[in-house]
């Protein structure tokens, strides 16, 4: 008898793994066929699939496809590595996505690197990513990418390797990256912690070293600020020093200008605006946001973490307020007030989205300040008006938030950087170190869109409106958007641009501005967040 009921749970046990079997066949084919579209919404969407298996046979393949990754080859590979590690990350993954990481040791890997190395400290010894970090063969993003992915973990060691590293930086320019990630390691240790102050008087002193460059020097300075929950970056070693004695005395240094835009006041040198110019931007003001834009909150935030109450502007209540109508209005007047207040210490871009993401052709880069730019940026400004599309007020179509926080960082003193921007020394050098975005719903599309053949579950409509929706399987092909209309890919790609640049942004949400996603990308960037209208 119990012969026959073992032959019994010995077949029921074979039919399971055929019946499982034949699903990842099918699952295969699937993901197969999924790349064989026009599309990369569509290729995504077949790549996750995979990927929900959690099946560690998913990572081979897509291992593959970042090695032979098409265009665009750096979103592609990007794409493949934020999938795998979202959801293949037991302990049963660890070896498959080390041989996958094993395979990549460029500088372009490094989010590659982060990613997996982020799920084997899960799974296997910290000690092992140390070795990485210590290991100087390697190009310094990766390394830096493995600090970073151990950076939060609460680990004795931790502020000892910082030390380690600051003592023996590399001779490489880019050395400064792995000082910057050394940064983010004393923001996530105790201050208490007896083996803090080394590596953070380490650092302070970096402030005063004329090879450093200014990048490093405001990371630095910044991450201080948040430390400490001081008033100002100070840009010198003293006011740090002190601190850390424990003498919260004063200390006279130089700090940055304070560009503010819309009540949000950063300390930054090289800020890029993000404007939301989708058609929704076209929806007249509220009462309660003329009330909120005409008393916004100054300053920064209290030491205690209140906000400052709301005081009067007087360059505010000078602007044109019989003719601020739209949301487009207030952002215009409000961009053309901030733009005059810049310093000619400081550099400027405006990236303005819309279905397309792109800077203003006054300002063609990340251009210092000077008042024939700023003349010229107004004036492109002034000249946008919005049109007619089937009857309805239409400016520029859809929202491509992550098209214009793309362009935020790949911005560089003339034009874009093409690809892998998060690792291009450029950007460190002449890019943002300060972003203002202001946008008022939520994204509708992103770039890469493409012309593709219509599945039966797909439905046809505006997704800038919600309106005009079609029925499923109504048209044989429809205009696809890119895939980082997902909001869950756009953040993992924000965060994947932000690893190293460590650029502060300021978030600033209007009408029916998704607040969760605002919030997050304040987040990201270690910035505020004002939603106007909203209490």
């Amino acid at each position: 008898m119990r012969r026959l009921a073992f032959i019994c749970l010995a077949l029921l046990a074979l039919t399971a793994a055929i019946r499982a079997d034949d699903a990842w066949d099918k699952q295969v084919a699937d993901y197969k066929a999924s790349q064989k579209r026009p599309s990369l919404w569509k290729r995504t969407q077949g790549r996750e699939a995979l990927a929900l298996t959690r099946d560690v046979r998913a990572i081979p393949i897509l291992a593959a496809d970042y090695k032979s990754a098409e265009k665009p080859r750096d979103q592609v590979q990007f794409l493949c590595a934020a999938l795998a590690t979202r959801y293949c990350n037991s302990k049963d993954c660890v070896d498959a996505l080390e041989t996958w990481r094993g395979a990549h040791s460029r500088a372009e890997d490094a989010w590659l690197w982060y990613r997996t190395l982020r799920i084997y400290t899960n799974w296997r010894s910290v000690d092992d990513v140390k070795a990485i970090i210590r290991n100087a063969e390697l190009d310094v993003f990766l390394r830096a990418a493995a600090l970073e992915a151990i950076a939060a973990r609460q680990d004795a060691g931790l502020l000892e390797l910082a030390s380690e590293l600051l003592l023996n930086l590399p001779q490489d320019k880019r050395r400064w990256v792995l000082a910057e990630s050394c940064m983010s390691v004393l923001t996530q240790q105790p201050v208490t912690d007896k083996a803090f102050k080394p590596p953070a008087e380490q650092l302070a002193r970096v402030l005063d070293m004329e090879s450093a460059p200014e990048h490093t020097k405001l990371v630095i300075a910044r991450a201080f600020r948040r430390i400490f929950n001081a008033e100002h970056a100070y840009l010198a070693a003293a006011p740090w020093l002190k601190k850390l004695e424990g003498d919260n005395g004063r200390v006279p240094s130089r700090t940055l200008a304070q560009p503010a835009f819309l009540g949000l006041q950063a300390e930054g040198a090289r800020i890029c605006y993000v404007i939301d110019l989708s058609d929704s931007m076209l929806t007249p003001l509220t009462e309660q946001e003329k009330r909120d834009l005409r008393n916004p909150v100054t300053g920064h935030r209290k030491q205690d973490g209140e906000e400052p109450e709301p005081q009067p502007d007087p360059d505010v209540a000078a602007l044109p307020w019989d003719s601020i109508n739209t949301r487009f209005d207030a952002a215009r007047e409000f961009l053309k007030l901030s733009l005059r207040k810049l310093t000619t210490e400081q550099h400027f871009a405006v990236a303005a989205f819309g279905t397309q993401a792109a800077l203003l052709e006054a300002c063609p880069g990340m251009q210092q300040v000077n008042e024939k730019r700023i003349a010229k940026s107004i004036e492109e400004l002034d000249a946008i008006k919005p049109g007619l599309a089937n009857g309805k007020p239409t400016l520029r179509g859809m929202t491509n938030l992550h098209g214009g926080l793309q362009r935020a960082f790949q911005c560089k003193s003339k034009g874009l950087i093409k690809d892998y921007e998060y690792v291009d020394w450029l950007g460190f050098e002449q890019g943002a170190d300060t972003i203002f975005l202001l946008s008022d719903g939520k994204q509708s599309w992103s770039d890469w869109d493409c012309i593709d053949k219509a599945d039966d579950t797909d439905v046809s409509g505006n997704p800038e409106s919600g309106g005009d929706l079609g029925e499923k399987g109504e048209h044989p092909e429809l205009h696809f958007y890119g895939p980082y209309v997902d909001q869950r890919h756009m953040l993992e790609d924000l965060e994947r641009m932000n690893l190293f640049r460590k650029a502060e942004i300021h978030a600033i949400g209007i009408g029916e501005a998704e607040e969760a996603t605002l919030r997050a990308i304040a987040q990201i960037g270690n910035g505020q967040l004002r939603l106007v209208g909203k209490k």
